[in-house]
C-alpha cells in the first residue's frame, strides 16, 4: 500500500510538471523571481532570421529596410550587457538545402564567443517547407535533424554559456502547421537540456493586435512590437533563468 501511494504521488508530480511546461526543461518565463545578476561584463549573440535582423518587411509591396534597434539590441540595453552581436540574416532557415540562404546549422560555428546565446528561427523552414523528419534525425536537411545538429553544436561550442531557443512568432494564418515546427524545437531542446522561450504563445502579434501597431507586414512585427513586447519578454526570461556555469 505504501509503495502504491509513493508511485501515485510521483505520477501526480510528473503530470503537474508536464502540464505546467509541456516538457521537462521547457519553460515559458521560468522562475517568477528574477535572479540578482550583474550582466555588465557579459556578451550576447543572437542567431536568427529577418526578425532578429530587424527587417521591417514589405509594406505596400516595397521593402521597408531594417530597424536600428531590433529585440537583441533592446535586450542589451535592458540587461546592461557589455555587447551584443546580431547574427540575424533575412530568409535564413535552420535547416540546410539547395538554394537555402545562410542556414543557421551551417553558420553557428562562425559566431563569436559569448556568455548568452539565443536562437530564433523556424518560420522560413515552415515556409519552404523543410521536411520535419523525426526526432532521431541527424541529417541537416530535415528540421529535426538540423535542430539536433545545431543544439548539440551550440552546447559544445558554448559549454559555459546560457543558451536558449525561441519558437517562431505566431504569424497570422500560419497555424496549425507552424505548431509542429514549434513542437520540434521544444522536443529537441529537451533532449539537450536547453531552455525554450515559447515566443509563439507569449508574443502573439496576430490581427487582434493590429490596432496597437504591432503587426507590421503580417510576418515581420513592427518596431513597437520589438520594443514593447518581444524585448521585454526575452529580457525577463534571461533574468529569471540565467545561471552561471
Amino acid at each position: 500500500m505504501k509503495n502504491f501511494l509513493k508511485i501515485f504521488i510521483l505520477v501526480i508530480l510528473i503530470l503537474g510538471i508536464i502540464g505546467a511546461g509541456g516538457y521537462l526543461g521547457y519553460h515559458y518565463l521560468g522562475n517568477k523571481k528574477e535572479n540578482n545578476v550583474d550582466f555588465s561584463s557579459m556578451t550576447y549573440v543572437a542567431l536568427g532570421d529577418s526578425i532578429t535582423a530587424g527587417s521591417r518587411g514589405k509594406l505596400s509591396g516595397v521593402f521597408s529596410g531594417y530597424m536600428d534597434a531590433p529585440y537583441c539590441e533592446l535586450v542589451k540595453e535592458e540587461l546592461g550587457l557589455k555587447s551584443v552581436k546580431n547574427y540575424g540574416v533575412s530568409n535564413s532557415t535552420i535547416a540546410s538545402g539547395d538554394g537555402y540562404v545562410s542556414p543557421m546549422v551551417e553558420r553557428y560555428n562562425e559566431m563569436e564567443d559569448a556568455d548568452i546565446v539565443s536562437v530564433m528561427g523556424g518560420i522560413n523552414d515552415y515556409g519552404k517547407p523543410v521536411s520535419l523528419g523525426t526526432i532521431s534525425d541527424t541529417e541537416t536537411t530535415t528540421f529535426y535533424g538540423a535542430l539536433n545538429t545545431l543544439a548539440k553544436g551550440l552546447k559544445e561550442k558554448y559549454s559555459n554559456a546560457f543558451i536558449f531557443f525561441m519558437t517562431p512568432l505566431s504569424v497570422p494564418n500560419f497555424a496549425p502547421l507552424l505548431q509542429k515546427y514549434c513542437q520540434a524545437i521544444k522536443e529537441v531542446c529537451a533532449r539537450y537540456s536547453i531552455l525554450v522561450l515559447d515566443t509563439n504563445s507569449l508574443c502573439d502579434f496576430s490581427q487582434e493586435y493590429n490596432a496597437d501597431g504591432y503587426i507590421g507586414d503580417g510576418v515581420h512585427p513592427s518596431e513597437e512590437f520589438h520594443k514593447k513586447v518581444l524585448a521585454p519578454t526575452i529580457s525577463k526570461f534571461i533574468k529569471n533563468n540565467y545561471k552561471a556555469k
